[in-house]
């Protein structure tokens, strides 16, 4: 059997390699811009959800006192053992955060014991209830020890 191929150029095997090679980068880097355009989409769409929620829902309190520049959108995470929605979450001060996803508000604080503490309401009501019952004080700890 004879070799037909022409010494310095690539053989049919080489130029199928190449091709398949470009094909997968070509397919990765396409997921990947897919995957980062998901990414943006929710990090941008998230803070005005959140705020159009709280100008609606929350209007003598949250939605006076917050703009839509004091959220930040994060897009969800689900890489390996780490599994987060996608949310939004305003920073109010003394260690008290805002957190939104899934249509609902958090507030989230961190406790002296270094631990996070939540508090979930759907109403102003609710909300003013955890704000004046001493929930948002991050002076205290409420886990038990």
């Amino acid at each position: 059997m004879h070799d037909l191929t022409y010494e310095g150029q690539p053989t049919a095997l080489d130029r199928l390699r190449t091709l398949g090679m470009r094909y997968l980068n070509e397919r990765t880097g396409a997921r990947r811009r897919a995957e980062e355009g998901r990414r943006r989409r929710e990090r941008d769409f998230l803070p005005h959800q959140a705020y159009r929620r709280i100008a609606r829902d929350f209007p003598a309190t949250l939605g006076s006192a917050l703009t839509l520049e004091d959220f930040t959108g994060f897009p969800h995470v689900h890489h390996e053992d780490i599994r987060a929605k996608a949310c939004a979450v305003a920073y109010l001060g003394d260690g008290l955060w805002l957190h939104f996803s899934s249509a609902r508000f958090t507030f989230l604080r961190r406790c002296p014991c270094s631990r996070y503490s939540e508090h979930f309401f759907d109403n102003e009501a609710q909300f003013a209830v955890a704000l004046t019952e001493g929930f948002a004080d991050t002076r205290h700890c409420t886990h038990q020890p």
